[in-house]
């Protein structure tokens, strides 16, 4: 297991320190260095494009951060690094520009996208690009297959699994509820051997319930802090925060 204790070195911006009303837009190269400039930790986001690339981007759809119709999986990395996100300088950015841009100033955490359909190309892809890089990279997923793989494949690589107690957001909309049982329970423990837990904020409580049944000990990150309320329930139950809309 791996011990990352440069993770809890800075509080984590959640998608960089973003604020749209400055034009410093989540996941940019802008809300990356406004992170670094005030000591920060930095989370991201990645999904595949249609050419196979990571790029760093939340939504699986483009419409809300840059006004564009489809999918991120629906364009080529030269196409959707020619959009520009929503009333900024910045545009899209390849996973492989975040990180020189971060350039080792700062721990990241890149949480891959998954649509739980076993399609492991982008895990794959972001392989490839964090086993060259030279910084404190950790990876994360909601999905258990995506951090598998990594076990599999780059078991040096610090690796979490996200969860939480509900699953009833239109993103998971798709799964049994088998599934998001096995989920909020953490029943893939054994596959996935997670160096950390990052877990919603608003269910820490019924997550130490779960981590004792199963013997576990592996430091949990809280998620999204964005009042001075969610903070001390995180400063309760949680290790590190990753945090948006203030500065803790």
């Amino acid at each position: 297991m791996n011990n990352p204790d440069w993770i809890f070195k800075f509080p984590i911006t959640h998608r960089g320190l973003h604020d749209a009303s400055k034009g410093v837009i989540e996941n940019s190269l802008s809300a990356a260095d406004a992170a670094i400039a005030l000591n920060y930790g930095i989370e991201c986001d990645v999904q595949r494009t249609l050419d196979g690339e990571a790029v760093v981007f939340h939504d699986f759809t483009l419409k809300r951060l840059t006004g564009m119709q489809g999918t991120v999986s629906d364009y080529t990395t030269s196409e959707l690094c020619s959009f520009s996100l929503m009333r900024s300088f910045d545009k899209i950015s390849t996973l492989e520009q975040f990180i020189d841009n971060i350039a080792g100033q700062t721990p990241l955490i890149i949480e891959i996208k998954s649509s739980f359909n076993t399609d492991l190309r982008l895990t794959q892809r972001v392989v490839d690009i964090v086993s060259q890089a030279s910084q404190n990279i950790a990876v994360k997923s909601f999905d258990p297959a995506c951090i598998a793989e990594f076990k599999r494949v780059a078991p040096h690589i610090p690796r979490g699994i996200v969860g939480m107690e509900s699953y009833k957001c239109d993103e998971f909309a798709h799964l049994d509820d088998c599934s998001k049982f096995e989920l909020s329970n953490l029943l893939h423990i054994d596959d996935t051997l997670p160096d950390f837990i990052s877990w919603n904020v608003e269910d820490l409580k019924m997550l130490e319930p779960i981590m004792e049944n199963l013997d576990l000990k592996i430091p949990v990150l809280a998620w999204t802090i964005r009042t001075e309320m969610q903070r001390q329930i995180a400063a309760q139950y949680a290790d590190q925060i990753i945090f948006e809309g203030f500065l803790p």
